[in-house]
């Protein structure tokens, strides 16, 4: 069960993100577009998703290796994110700001965030921001965890995918580079501490499952 504490700061961390980002774009001009709008109410039912379903939990070894290096990625992506409404009404290129793309980036986004709560919903408790065994942790194969080993990274990414082609933002694009480099790093290390864990059952799991993306990657 995720700590109400924990979760009123992550929500609290999203709205207040939410609200830079409509200042940085104008404000209410930037809101009663449907792009605007469409963006900052998934962005904040994303907010909702993650702190109502995602606590904290135990570290690992594996935790602390990379630690430095997820903490830092994680605030230079929401700083580019948090431009990315800005860069939208600021300038005009050369990702079109109408048309296909823009609603493809929506429905990217909005994807993602449903993905992300599929995934909290099947694996509960030991979902968590941290690298960690938790107490009573078993293994999850059902769900979304039934087609790829990882689908809350690849919601992530979906999301923040999604979030640049809603608003042409190449700074968002290279969020979502950043955040792909350092996600198969670090599932890397989530799968050494699962084998570690779980062992020969883990391995079977593998087998049947590729990491994110079904029978690609």
């Amino acid at each position: 069960m995720v700590n109400r504490g924990d979760a009123a700061k992550q929500m609290a961390f999203f709205a207040v993100v939410g609200v830079g980002m409509v200042l940085f774009a104008g404000g209410l001009p930037f809101l009663s577009r449907p792009l605007g709008a469409a963006f900052i109410t998934l962005w904040l039912l994303w907010g909702v998703v993650l702190g109502s379903g995602r606590g904290v939990g135990r570290a690992s070894i594996h935790e602390q290796r990379q630690h430095r290096v997820v903490v830092l990625q994680g605030a230079l992506c929401f700083a580019l994110m948090m431009l990315a409404p800005w860069e939208y009404v600021t300038f005009g290129g050369p990702l079109p700001r109408e048309g296909p793309l823009p609603l493809v980036g929506v429905l990217l986004f909005a994807a993602g965030v449903a993905l992300q709560w599929l995934a909290l919903r099947e694996l509960g408790s030991f979902y968590t921001s941290r690298l960690g065994i938790q107490e009573g942790h078993r293994m999850v194969t059902s769900g979304p965890y039934s087609l790829v080993r990882h689908p809350g990274y690849l919601s992530s990414l979906a999301t923040v995918a999604g979030m640049a082609l809603s608003m042409g933002s190449l700074l968002t694009i290279g969020a979502t580079v950043l955040s792909v480099i350092v996600v198969v790093w670090r599932i890397r290390g989530e799968e050494e501490m699962l084998v570690e864990a779980f062992g020969d059952e883990y391995r079977a799991y593998q087998r049947k499952t590729r990491r994110l993306i079904p029978h690609v990657y």
